[in-house]
């Protein structure tokens, strides 16, 4: 489980634990069943208050996301994925999009071009959109999909032959910790 927190965010660190690992679930990458981290295992990673991580927990199991199991755990719940519609899915990308406009912003970066680049990140990502969504389907036959996607921007030090690293989550710097 990949979590990273940034204390200077301004979202209040359960928060991000909850948005997190929400993502991780909506993504299947935590499954129905899995297990999270004890609450002493992730606050120890994370370098955080064991409390700030039972909160977060707490707000998983109240809103049907993970199931607490006494002397055991806290797992995905079975409907843990249902339980992220996607209109619920949907707002946590929309929360995420947000601050990468307010950056773009602040960079002097525009729509066109910011578009480019999420285009350019889709095209080198792991894991493809899934195809159960018709929509989704509908979207990658479209002509806009077909189009190659545009060179990146590379360091000097980059072999030209690999597709570019992809940036940390948003609002994520060098004082974040990183859980593997």
């Amino acid at each position: 489980m990949l979590i990273y927190v940034n204390p200077s965010s301004g979202v209040p660190v359960y928060r991000q634990i909850v948005d997190q690992v929400k993502r991780l679930i909506a993504a299947a990458q935590l499954a129905p069943g899995g297990r999270l981290d004890s609450v002493r295992e992730l606050a120890g990673r994370l370098g955080v208050n064991p409390m700030t991580v039972a909160k977060a927990y707490a707000v998983l199991a109240a809103e049907g996301v993970v199931v607490t199991r006494p002397g055991s755990g806290v797992y995905v719940a079975a409907a843990g994925r249902d339980e992220l519609t996607a209109a619920a899915r949907r707002r946590l990308l929309a929360d995420l999009l947000d601050q990468v406009v307010a950056e773009a912003h602040q960079l002097g970066v525009g729509a066109d071009d910011a578009v480019e680049l999420l285009a350019e990140r889709f095209a080198h990502s792991p894991a493809p959109p899934s195809a159960a969504d018709p929509r989704e389907a509908a979207r990658s036959e479209s002509p806009a999909a077909a189009r190659p996607p545009a060179p990146s921007a590379r360091t000097a030090d980059e072999p030209p032959n690999e597709p570019a690293p992809s940036p940390p989550p948003p609002g994520a710097e060098e004082e974040d910790v990183a859980l593997l």
